[in-house]
C-alpha cells in the first residue's frame, strides 16, 4: 500500500477580459500524468513545513489554515507549497511581489535553496488571496499517490507565464469551457480532478465571482465519476449524480456552481 504524499495544485485565474485559467502541459518524461494538461502544482516539501513560516506569513494563521482544509496540523504548508510551485513551474508570483525570487527558480526546484530563506529578512508571504476549493486523492493501486488540495489564486491580466521546461513544457490561458471542449475533441488529455475544476469554473464569468464563492463556508461533497477517459464528472445535486453506473471518486468539491448558472 502506497501512502499518498501531500501536494498542492494552483488554479491561476485572470480576467482576459472574461474568466480565463492557466493550464500547463506536463512533460512526457514525468512518471505521473506525462503529457497531460493540468494546473501548476507539486508535492509539499519539508521546507514548506518550516516552523519559521508561522511568523512570516500574513492573511492566514496556522489555525485558520487547518480549519479551512479540515486537517489537524500542517495546513499552512499546503498554502505555502501552492505559492512556491507557481514560482517554480510557471514563473508567476503569488503572495509576493519580490521579483528577485524568479532568479532562483531552478535552485528552488532542485531544493538547492528554499523559499523561506529567500524571503527571510525581507517581506513575508501574503496568503490572503489563495483559497482552497477541492481535494483529490490518487486511488490505489497507483504506484504514485498524492493527497492534493486544489487552490485558486487571482493574477493580473498582464501576467505572462514562463514554464520551467522540466515539469511544465507548455502553458496557455483559456476559458474553462474551451479547454473542456478541446478535451472532448481529443486534442488534449486530462484526469478527472482537472476536469472537475474546469467544469465548476465554466459556470463563472469573472475572477471576482469565483473568489466570492470560494470564501464562503461551503459543504464538501464527493464527486462521482464514470469512464475516466470519455465522461464528465458529476457533482452533488445534479440530475444524474445518483446513477448506479457511476462510482464515488476520492475527490471532493466545495466550490459551488455560480448563482447565475443555476438560474438558467
Amino acid at each position: 500500500m502506497v501512502t499518498p504524499r501531500s501536494a498542492s495544485t494552483v488554479v491561476l485565474l485572470s480576467n482576459r477580459p472574461d474568466l480565463h485559467v492557466l493550464t500547463i502541459r506536463r512533460s512526457e518524461k514525468l512518471a505521473f500524468a506525462p503529457g497531460y494538461t493540468a494546473f501548476p502544482g507539486g508535492a509539499v516539501e519539508e521546507s514548506d513545513r518550516d516552523n519559521r513560516w508561522g511568523k512570516m506569513v500574513s492573511g492566514l494563521t496556522s489555525e485558520e489554515a487547518d480549519k479551512k482544509l479540515e486537517v489537524s496540523e500542517n495546513g499552512l504548508s499546503f498554502f505555502i507549497a501552492a505559492a512556491r510551485e507557481t514560482i517554480e513551474e510557471v514563473g508567476i508570483l503569488v503572495g509576493t511581489k519580490n521579483q528577485k525570487l524568479l532568479k532562483h527558480r531552478q535552485k528552488l526546484e532542485r531544493n538547492e535553496t528554499f523559499l523561506i530563506d529567500l524571503l527571510s529578512g525581507s517581506e513575508g508571504l501574503d496568503l490572503s488571496d489563495i483559497h482552497p476549493i477541492s481535494r483529490w486523492i490518487t486511488p490505489e493501486p497507483s504506484p504514485r499517490r498524492y493527497d492534493t488540495y486544489f487552490f485558486i489564486a487571482p493574477v493580473d491580466p498582464e501576467t505572462n507565464p514562463e514554464v520551467d521546461g522540466f515539469e511544465a513544457i507548455e502553458s496557455n490561458w483559456g476559458r474553462p469551457s474551451e479547454i473542456l471542449e478541446n478535451w472532448r475533441n481529443g486534442l488534449l488529455t486530462m484526469i478527472s480532478p482537472t476536469r472537475s475544476v474546469l467544469q465548476r469554473l465554466e459556470t463563472y464569468s469573472s475572477v471576482e465571482d469565483v473568489i466570492t464563492a470560494a470564501k464562503m463556508s461551503n459543504i464538501r461533497h464527493r464527486v462521482r465519476i464514470g469512464d475516466e477517459w470519455s465522461e464528465r464528472v458529476y457533482f452533488h445535486g445534479e440530475q444524474d449524480y445518483d446513477n448506479p453506473v457511476l462510482v464515488d471518486s476520492l475527490g471532493w468539491m466545495w466550490l459551488p456552481a455560480s448563482d447565475e448558472s443555476l438560474k438558467k
